[in-house]
């Protein structure tokens, strides 16, 4: 739902493949992309949006609301 939100608002989203599972306890999400949202989020839930001013957007449905929001092109 997030990815298809950004696309959908003319935003190409760079993709970090996040294999594992998020309930999961560290030593067994010990990807790149979980070690990523972990480091930005404090925990191992995807999908996250990280802005170009480093803003963190967590969970499907505020990044489709963020997305909805600020369709590319347009200024703050």
């Amino acid at each position: 739902m997030a990815h298809e939100a950004l696309r959908k608002a003319g935003h190409d989203p760079e993709v970090i493949k996040s294999y594992g599972l998020g309930p999961l306890p560290d030593f067994l999400n010990p990807t790149r992309g979980r070690r990523e949202v972990r480091r930005l989020t404090g925990s191992n839930m995807v999908p996250v949006l990280v802005l170009e001013d480093d803003e963190v957007v967590q969970e499907s449905q505020r990044i489709k609301e963020w997305a909805d929001a600020h369709p590319a092109g347009t200024t703050p």
